[in-house]
């Protein structure tokens, strides 16, 4: 399955995606609806095409250098539209909103593009090869005997976990400091690149309001209730 930006012949589109099939797909779920799932897709490569008028043209992968890999996070507009329509707290615009203005890639996984069609809503995010923390935190997960403890299950060394724990406080300062609350941080909204935590999900994230005094203070915000 193919992607890309659907636009005028004099408008630029550096960007296209395939996506890997087969692959493993992470469902997304919400309220017990499924909103979609994320897939593994590669990034295509541009290629420039002199001559009369405009063409875009773009190719695989050179297979002799490491691919660009990205995913995409593929969500039912039919699901989670009326959902938003209901007031749940739980909103993809408003994710890619936030994706945009405050994501750095180190602390807070950011948004490379957001497409739509008549059926879905794509972000295309940064691959992150690592997994999820939960993961990490219990990788024998569901695969051992239920006699076993979950103090047992646990195989993340305690020197480990420290340096773990460090980086999340960091990721929640960065977010902080833009003045955005996560409000949903568990080791399933925390990705693994390169050995560091990464913040994701910002679906239910807020921007915290300013007290409008001028003086800088952060103001409450009413909480969100999922219907």
């Amino acid at each position: 399955v193919y992607l890309m930006r659907d636009a005028p012949p004099t408008v630029a589109v550096e960007n296209a995606y395939r996506t890997i099939v087969p692959s493993k797909t992470v469902p997304i779920e919400r309220c017990g609806q499924r909103w979609g799932e994320v897939v593994k897709a590669v990034r295509l490569t541009h290629i420039e095409i002199t001559g009369a008028g405009t063409c875009r043209s773009f190719a695989e992968p050179d297979p002799h250098r490491p691919c660009c890999y990205v995913a995409i996070k593929k969500l039912r507009k039919r699901v989670f539209q009326p959902m938003i329509e209901r007031g749940c707290p739980e909103n993809p615009y408003s994710e890619i909103s936030l994706m945009q203005a405050v994501a750095d890639n180190e602390h807070v996984l950011g948004c490379i593009e957001a497409l739509e069609d008549d059926k879905y809503l794509y972000i295309v995010m940064p691959y992150l090869d690592g997994g999820e923390l939960f993961y990490a935190i219990h990788p024998n997960d569901g695969a051992q005997p239920a006699y076993v403890t979950q103090a047992e299950r646990a195989a993340l060394p305690e020197a480990q976990a420290r340096i773990y724990f460090r980086q999340i406080l960091e990721c929640a300062d960065f977010l902080h400091s833009r003045n955005v609350a996560h409000l949903d941080i568990s080791p399933e909204n925390i990705m693994l690149n390169n050995g560091r935590c990464i913040l994701i999900d910002l679906g239910g994230a807020r921007q915290v309001p300013v007290a409008a005094d001028g003086d800088g203070k952060r103001a409450l915000f009413h909480p969100s209730e999922v219907p």
